[in-house]
């Protein structure tokens, strides 16, 4: 299906790639009876001491000017983080993924960054860390280590404070909603590509086929699937690209 500005079809190629550096490199979902709708505001009120933004990030193995294996990720949403928004999304405001692999001190990362009170950041982060397939990454070296902000500190309070401050005050507000819906369909997709695998195969093999399976999702359907609809979201208006 067509674009109906040439603009926008002018500049379709650079579109894509820009799109899709965002999705590979930052990432919300829906398991099964889960509601995608935000906590009840009573709930909020309930759990709101300390609300602020706090990551944790999973520093992954990489030989720097090789191909980072992004699968490693797609494992950690799959086996470890989906488990945990099934038993604590309802104390959780906005949350998403970062996917990195620069060639810097940081290196190849995975984050999972939550929008929430301080106590219930503290529920997630044990979660995280008693899950058996933490123990298990760790012990293989598929992750290195992990990081957790200080709970003590709260750094960032409001809404609009991991957006890019280069954006107008409005996007600031309103972009973790997009980027929390994103990331909720690539897990889902991760969840449903699952379902459809062997389950008696590898776990590491199993989520590489799952991570190649979803890219090819993404290359042969992005355009329809997830642009085209994102772009008559906006009534067709031509964007402007940025070098």
């Amino acid at each position: 299906m067509r674009f109906k500005t040439p603009i926008l079809s002018k500049f379709l190629p650079i579109f894509i790639v820009l799109i899709s550096c965002l999705l590979s490199a930052c990432a919300t979902h829906k398991l099964d009876k889960m509601q995608a709708t935000q906590p009840s505001v009573a709930l909020l009120k309930a759990d709101s001491s300390n609300t602020g933004w706090r990551t944790v990030c999973f520093h992954l193995p990489w030989q720097q000017k090789q191909e980072p294996d992004w699968s490693i990720g797609t494992q950690i949403a799959g086996e470890i983080i989906a488990p945990v928004l099934a038993q604590r999304h309802l104390n959780i405001n906005y949350w998403r993924f970062h996917r990195r692999a620069v060639e810097d001190a940081t290196g190849h990362t995975f984050s999972f960054i939550v929008y929430s009170s301080a106590a219930s950041a503290e529920k997630i982060y044990a979660d995280i860390k008693a899950s058996p397939n933490t123990i298990a990454l760790k012990k293989t070296g598929q992750i290195t280590r992990i990081e957790f902000d200080p709970l003590d500190k709260n750094p960032k309070p409001e809404i609009k404070d991991t957006s890019d401050p280069v954006w107008p005050a409005a996007i600031q507000k309103t972009w973790p909603g997009f980027i929390m819906g994103a990331s909720q369909m690539w897990l889902d997709l991760i969840l449903q590509l699952k379902t459809e695998s062997p389950s008696n195969a590898n776990q590491r093999e199993r989520y590489q086929s799952i991570h190649q399976h979803i890219t090819k999702l993404w290359e042969q359907h992005g355009q329809h699937a997830w642009l085209h609809h994102l772009n008559a979201l906006y009534g067709y208006s031509p964007i402007a690209i940025h070098f």
